[in-house]
C-alpha cells in the first residue's frame, strides 16, 4: 500500500554555474610625437570597468573595458612620462545549464600587465584579465513532510530539525559617487594624467525595509605639474552609502560584489589659483541575500505491523556562513650602487591569486621610480609572493586587497614591502535526509501473536531508533539484540516520535 505524502516546498536561488576564465589581450601603444623617446619602462596602472553581462543562445557573455596607463623614463633620464590606452573586451561562457531566466553575477580582475619595448616609440602590452561568471536560477526543496499515520499501520516516524541558510534572492543596484576634491595651491597642477578607483564595502545594516551599504572609493590620481618632469600622485578615500531594497523579512546579506562601470575626473578652477578635481564614479553592487530557516524533515520511518519500504533523498544545505579576514606581509630587497636615491613615485598591484592545494596563493608587483642627487631617474620593481592556508576546507576566497605597499631606498639597497588582506567566506553544511516515498507491505504482516509485549522506552536518540528499526526489519534478530543490549527478552523498543 502506497502511503500518501504531502510536502511543503521553500523557494530559493540555486547556483547552477560558476566559472572563471583567463582572458589575454594584446595591444601596441604608440608614444605621441610631442613626447620624448622611451629610455626605460617604469610601471603601469590598470583600471577595469564592468560594462555588461548578457544571456546568449549558448550561455552568457561578459563585456568590459581596460584603461591602461604606462609610465616610462624619457630619453635623457630626467623626466617621467606616461601614455594611456583603452581596450574593450568580451568573454563568452558556453553552457547548457544557464537558463534564459538565469540571474547573472560577474566580476573582472586584473591578473597582471606585461609590457616590453618594441622600439623607442612603441610599447607592446599584454593584459591578463580574470573574468568570473555565476548564474542563479529559481529552485525549491521540501522543508517538511506529512504522511498518513494511524494505529492500524503502526507507523513510527523520526523527525529531525535543522537550521539552514538559504539563498533567497540575487539582485543588483547601480549607483554614482560624486565628489569635489580640493588640491593644495602650493602644487601647480597642469593636467590629470591618470586616475584609478577601487571600491570596498565595509558594512551593511538593515533599516526598515531597506539595507544600507557603507563603503569607500579608494581614489588614486596622478598630475602633471608646472615643471613638467615628475608627476605628483595623490590618494584619497571617498566614503559612500547606498540604500538597497530588502527582498523580504528576516533576510541578511551574504555577499556584496562591487564593480566600477565608469570613472570621470576633470580639473576645475577654485579660489586663490587652486584647483579641484571633480570626480564621478559609476558602479554596480551585486548582492546575494540569505535567510535562516528551521527545517523539519521526516528523515526515517518504520512500522511495527508491516514491512515498510522507503525511498530517501539527500539535500545538502548551508547551515551557517561567516567571514574571516587574515593579513599577510612580505618583503624583498634589491642591491643598488652606493649613490643617494630618493623614491619619487611608487605603484603596487596584485598580479594574480588563486586557490591551490588548500592554500590561497597570491603575488603582487611593487614598482618604484628613483631619482639621484644629480636628477637622473631609474626604475626598479620586485615580485612579492604570498601564501596562506585556507581557514577551513569549506572556505572560499571572497576578495583580496592590497592594504599597504612601500618602496624605500636605503644605503646600497631598495626595499619593497606590501601587506595583502584576504577575506574568506566560511560555510558549514548540513545533509538533510528526507523520506520521499514509502510503501507498506500489507500482504506480509508481522505475526503479532508471536511478538513480545510492548514497552515504551523513554530515552530518545538515534541509536535507540536504529535498534528499534533493526528489530522490526528482522524478527529473528530479537535474541541477538537483547543479549547485546542486556535487555529482557520480552521488551520491544519503540522510540518517541
Amino acid at each position: 500500500m502506497e502511503l500518501s505524502f504531502e510536502q511543503q516546498n521553500i523557494s530559493c536561488r540555486k547556483q547552477v554555474f560558476r566559472q572563471t576564465k583567463m582572458n589575454q589581450e594584446y595591444v601596441d601603444c604608440i608614444v605621441p610625437d610631442r613626447y620624448e623617446d622611451i629610455a626605460k619602462l617604469a610601471f603601469t596602472d590598470t583600471q577595469l570597468f564592468l560594462k555588461g553581462k548578457n544571456l546568449t543562445s549558448h550561455g552568457a557573455s561578459v563585456s568590459g573595458s581596460a584603461e591602461i596607463t604606462i609610465f616610462y623614463i624619457a630619453e635623457g633620464l630626467e623626466r617621467l612620462r606616461c601614455v594611456s590606452l583603452v581596450k574593450d573586451f568580451t568573454v563568452d561562457f558556453d553552457s547548457d545549464v544557464i537558463a534564459p531566466d538565469s540571474v547573472l553575477q560577474a566580476s573582472i580582475t586584473s591578473q597582471g600587465v606585461q609590457t616590453h619595448l618594441v622600439n623607442s616609440r612603441k610599447i607592446g602590452v599584454q593584459l591578463s584579465i580574470g573574468v568570473e561568471l555565476c548564474a542563479w536560477v529559481e529552485d525549491s526543496f521540501p522543508i517538511s513532510v506529512t504522511i498518513d499515520q494511524n494505529e492500524e499501520n503502526g507507523l513510527q516516524l523520526l523527525w529531525e530539525k535543522n537550521g539552514c541558510l538559504i539563498t533567497t534572492d540575487v539582485a543588483e543596484k547601480t549607483f554614482v559617487i560624486s565628489e569635489q576634491i580640493p588640491l593644495s595651491p602650493e602644487v601647480r597642477v597642469m593636467q590629470l594624467v591618470c586616475s584609478h578607483a577601487d571600491l570596498v564595502c565595509y558594512e551593511h545594516q538593515l533599516i526598515g525595509s531597506k539595507i544600507l551599504l557603507k563603503g569607500g572609493a579608494e581614489l588614486r590620481l596622478g598630475f602633471e605639474t608646472d615643471d613638467g618632469k615628475i608627476p605628483r600622485f595623490f590618494e584619497q578615500c571617498i566614503p559612500f552609502s547606498v540604500l538597497v531594497d530588502s527582498p523580504g523579512e528576516d533576510v541578511e546579506i551574504a555577499n556584496v560584489l562591487l564593480q566600477p562601470t565608469a570613472l570621470y575626473t576633470s580639473l576645475a578652477d577654485a579660489v586663490n589659483d587652486a584647483k579641484v578635481v571633480e570626480t564621478e564614479i559609476h558602479a554596480v553592487a551585486q548582492i546575494r541575500f540569505n535567510a535562516r530557516k528551521e527545517v523539519n524533515c521526516l528523515s526515517d520511518a518504520f512500522s511495527t505491523r508491516f514491512p515498510l519500504l522507503t525511498e530517501e533523498k539527500t539535500v545538502l544545505v548551508s547551515s551557517s556562513q561567516r567571514m574571516e579576514t587574515q593579513n599577510i606581509s612580505a618583503e624583498e630587497q634589491s642591491e643598488i650602487d652606493g649613490s643617494e636615491y630618493t623614491v619619487i613615485a611608487k605603484k603596487g598591484e596584485i598580479l594574480s591569486y588563486m586557490i591551490r592545494d588548500g592554500k590561497a596563493v597570491a603575488s603582487a608587483i611593487i614598482s618604484g621610480v628613483l631619482q639621484t642627487e644629480n636628477g637622473s631617474l631609474s626604475a626598479a620593481q620586485k615580485l612579492l609572493s604570498f601564501e596562506i592556508p585556507l581557514p577551513s576546507e569549506n572556505g572560499e576566497l571572497s576578495q583580496i586587497r592590497l592594504n599597504t605597499y612601500e618602496v624605500r631606498a636605503e644605503q646600497g639597497r631598495i626595499v619593497f614591502s606590501a601587506e595583502l588582506q584576504f577575506d574568506f567566506d566560511i560555510f558549514d553544511y548540513t545533509e538533510l535526509h528526507i523520506v520521499s516515498a514509502a510503501q507498506l507491505d500489507t500482504d506480509n504482516a508481522f505475526p503479532l501473536s508471536e511478538l513480545p509485549s510492548l514497552s515504551l522506552v523513554k530515552q530518545n536518540g538515534r541509536s535507540l531508533w536504529e535498534l528499534a528499526k533493526r528489530y522490526h526489519a528482522s524478527l529473528a534478530a530479537i535474541e541477538e539484540l537483547s543479549k547485546k543490549h542486556e535487555l529482557p527478552p520480552n521488551i520491544l523498543l519503540i522510540p518517541r516520535s
